[in-house]
């Protein structure tokens, strides 16, 4: 009964997300009212639910791939100098670090988050580019559909 309840969970979770990325694209390209976009989100939903899911399925893939490699990248430009800032202060046990070292460090621990979001922003924009594709895609399916 758990594991049922469980999987239950899961596919509402998929189907009220999948309904979300309908209704936020409703309201904001359409103009239309949240309660009339979450209704014909459900509807939109129902009848493209594999590609819909692929979609999803295919842009969090991208994007955790890009944001691990991304900050894989950071980590290996920032990790050679960062640790030659750390380094003379534990050669002969601890010393107390510099102004200039303590600066420095912040510095690039500052540069570090700030390229990350920067990242994180690039992938935002790309999965909402193609999220607003995919769904015109639909919406002009659905006009063909209903033309013939």
């Amino acid at each position: 009964l758990g594991i049922l309840a469980f999987l239950f969970f899961i596919f509402t979770i998929i189907i009220f997300t999948m309904i979300s990325i309908y209704a936020e694209r409703l309201i904001v390209i359409k103009g239309v009212a949240p309660w009339e976009a979450w209704k014909m989100g459900l509807s939109l939903s129902k009848g493209n639910f594999f590609p819909t899911l692929l979609m999803g399925i295919i842009n969090s893939f991208i994007g955790f791939f890009s944001g691990c490699l991304g900050t894989i990248i950071l980590l290996i430009v920032f990790a050679i100098p960062g640790f030659l800032l750390i380094y003379p202060m534990f050669k002969n046990g601890f010393e107390m670090p510099s102004i200039p070292q303590v600066v420095s460090i912040a510095v690039f621990v500052a540069l570090f988050f700030s390229i990350n979001f920067v990242l994180s922003a690039i992938l935002t924009v790309f999965n909402y580019g193609n999220w607003n594709l995919f769904f015109r895609e639909i919406l002009n399916n659905k006009k063909e559909t209903k033309n013939e």
